[in-house]
């Protein structure tokens, strides 16, 4: 261990090795006066150290000077101070996390003799751990046992943390086992720092299962252990940040229960979790609890709140909220700055956005890369490129660096108003500053060349990138081939995508949704079919764009159809409108639902009604469309979560009620559920049909014959 801490002494240049500070001196020179005087001086200098020590040293107020001044003054005296004095200044140390001072003194009062104990050796340890050096804390764990002293629930405690710090949660865990073979019981704080550790590393459901086998007395270290506050603290904010706010809302509960007050930190971290899922109501009351159980609420409280309301637009209540913070005393930081700018710049208040920004400075809050990046992007998404650009040299001018992301908003706003050239130049000057451009910024630079009809410029642009060692993201295909498409060159397009499914990665739903808009644009509906199917084969979910793409295309087709025969034989009896054609409608349909194992049947009376409101309407296509989806809409939201057996969707059902009439809409589709519904439903309606007939019939009229159509 000696080696070991020499090695350090050698690293730090604060205290001098051999000999004493200028400020020590006093006690190492000769004085001339009598041994009278020199007792009166030496009595006076021991009632200096002892307030010291006793007073300043227990309170943790400590100049780091003065420490260095009776230090030295303590290892000259004569007798030497017991070790316990060192304990007492050493610890006041650690409470001011001076951590490498302290292992410095440890190797000053090696090389005097001066052998450390066993709380001196303790301290040495968590100075080491709390500075990320764990290794050289077992060493001098090592020396502990060595020295026959037996550890505590603090030595390992701090070696515990020291391992949770560096990630080391296997090792951390072994190690609290091992804790039981040495005698020692883990306590409340032994436990927290584990739970925290877990925490911070992702483990939040083992922390909790910890937590609940240590309360319940059925861990494997036969220990029942009372949480603290930080305990709960720890797991809690680890549940919300996992997103589990309700598990995180019931341990919240039960530290209540347990008569333990919830602190600043808690409450903000259920604030932010239920923030974060979109539950303002009950933030905002958990904020309201905070307030009348008589919590301070912290910079980052406020700060959480006023972020969820300016990412809604809600910047008259976060304005309230901020003058809150100021009528309380809670100091803003630049965070809150921030927050509030970026509030401002997303409801188009960029003004608003320019005076905080000013004022800032005035507030003692200097504006970070954060800050001024809200802004530029403000400018930006408001096509004032010039301001942005101004603001970016000025931001460089004071000294901030500009990051990739930076750069990256700068290029988009460029590349908005059209300055292809300043664009290029500001990606050139990117490169030269050392600020290596990342996928983002390259998704940017190709879609925005394609944008700009600069789609030639960007297929050169991304063989370059194809070449180099950069990894291609689906992202930047995505743009490409888009840019492609609607340039017109769509065999590059085709191209591309089967070079991607061969070469690079797999398409994803966005790359798919081009190419079948691309074909249904084309009228090449089979085709897009096809695509649809290859897609779902290769395992990739369409979502709601897909089937709006094919729906819309179907929809306009079968109005042009409808038209057609409409303006074709004015006098032709609607009924024979709408089945003569070549079911497009239908089948495409059919086609949708059935992806779901679902049949789709229209009454011809309810396809005569819907193309009568269609006509009355005159709205075209997208009025069809409308007249549809309104009666299709909840049996395409119900169709997916169907169940099977008796529960089960057999078929969708749309009958003149379904419609409605003319001037008002209907109930929508009706759902039949069980297998051979369908069926059965025809059959009774059929058995309707013939006995109505009958009685016809029998009044000497005729029926004209009913025509049914199966989507």
């Amino acid at each position: 261990m000696t080696a070991l801490l020499s090695s350090i002494s050698h690293s730090r240049g604060s205290i001098p090795r051999n000999g004493v500070s200028s400020l020590s001196k006093r006690f190492t020179t000769s004085h001339p006066e009598s041994k009278s005087k020199d007792s009166l001086m030496a009595v006076e200098h021991r009632a200096r150290l002892h307030e010291f020590l006793h007073g300043k040293c227990k309170s943790g107020k400590i100049d780091l000077r003065e420490a260095f001044y009776f230090f030295d003054y303590m290892i000259h005296m004569q007798p030497t101070p017991p070790m316990s004095s060192f304990g007492i200044l050493l610890t006041a140390l650690v409470k001011n996390k001076h951590y490498a001072d302290i292992i410095s003194l440890q190797t000053r009062m090696n090389s005097v003799g001066l052998m450390p104990n066993f709380i001196t050796l303790n301290i040495l340890i968590n100075c080491f751990c709390k500075m990320g050096r764990v290794g050289d804390g077992f060493v001098v764990f090592g020396a502990l046992l060595r020295r026959g002293f037996n550890p505590s629930d603090v030595t390992f405690t701090c070696l515990i943390k020291g391992l949770c710090m560096e990630g080391r949660i296997m090792e951390a865990t072994r190690l609290l086992k091992k804790m039981i073979s040495f005698g020692c019981r883990p306590n409340v704080v032994t436990f927290a720092t584990l739970i925290h550790g877990l925490c911070r590393s992702d483990n939040t459901i083992v922390a909790l299962q910890l937590h609940e086998l240590v309360v319940n007395g059925n861990s494997k270290y036969s220990i029942t252990c009372k949480p603290d506050v930080v305990w709960y603290g720890s797991i809690i904010d680890g549940l919300c940040k996992d997103g589990f706010i309700d598990k995180a809302k019931e341990l919240f509960l039960e530290m209540k229960r347990n008569g333990i007050h919830a602190n600043a930190v808690i409450y903000t971290s259920l604030i932010h979790g239920l923030c974060f899922v979109g539950d303002w109501e009950e933030a905002k009351s958990l904020f309201i609890e905070m307030l009348n159980q008589g919590v301070q609420p912290t910079t980052v409280t406020f700060n959480v709140l006023l972020d969820e309301l300016c990412k809604n637009g809600k910047m008259d209540e976060a304005i309230k909220l901020y003058k809150l913070m100021i009528q309380r005393g809670v100091q803003s930081n630049t965070n809150t700055y921030t927050i509030l700018m970026d509030g401002y710049c997303l409801v188009g208040r960029i003004h608003e956005a320019e005076k905080l920004f000013v004022s800032m400075a005035n507030k003692g809050c200097m504006p970070d890369v954060v800050s001024y990046n809200i802004l530029i992007d403000g400018y930006c998404k408001n096509k004032k490129a010039d301001q942005a650009m101004n603001l970016f040299r000025e931001m460089i001018s004071k000294g901030i660096r500009p990051t990739v992301v930076n750069y990256s908003t700068l290029l988009n706003g460029l590349f908005i108003v059209g300055r292809v050239g300043d664009a290029r130049k500001l990606f050139d000057e990117m490169q030269v500053n050392d600020v290596a451009p990342n996928s983002c910024t390259f998704t940017i630079f190709i879609d925005k060349l394609c944008k700009n009809d600069c789609v030639l410029d960007a297929l050169e642009f991304f063989h370059t990138l194809e070449n180099s060692k950069f990894e291609l993201t689906i992202k930047i295909v995505n743009c490409l081939i888009d840019g492609l498409y609607k340039s017109g060159r769509i065999e590059m397009a085709w191209e591309l995508f089967h070079k991607l499914i061969e070469k690079f990665l797999g398409p994803d739903v966005v790359t798919y949704n081009i190419m079948i808009n691309g074909l249904c644009k084309e009228g090449k509906l089979k085709k897009a079919n096809s695509l649809l199917l290859d897609m779902e084969e290769k395992g990739c979910i369409p979502n709601v764009v897909t089937v709006d793409l094919l729906m819309m295309k179907i929809i306009v087709n079968a109005w042009i159809h409808f038209h057609h025969f409409l303006s074709k034989k004015p006098t032709r009896s609607r009924n024979d409108v709408l089945t003569e054609p070549k079911n497009v409608l239908g089948k495409q349909y059919k086609k949708m639902f059935s992806m779901n194992n679902v049949k789709l049947h229209f009454i011809d009376k309810a396809l005569r009604l819907i193309a009568k409101k269609a006509m009355v309407k005159n709205t075209g296509a997208r009025g069809l469309r409308a007249i549809l989806e309104n009666i299709l809409t909840e049996a395409m939201f119900e169709i997916p979560h169907t169940k099977t057996g008796a529960s089960s969707v057999n078929a969708v059902l749309v009958d003149e009620d379904a419609v409605g009439s003319v001037d008002a809409s209907g109930c929508g589709a009706k759902i039949l559920h069980g297998d051979g519904a369908l069926e059965q439903f025809l059959h009774e309606e059929k058995s309707k049909e013939c006995m109505g007939k009958d009685n016809v019939a029998a009044q000497g009229g005729v029926e004209p014959q009913s025509i049914s159509l199966s989507l």
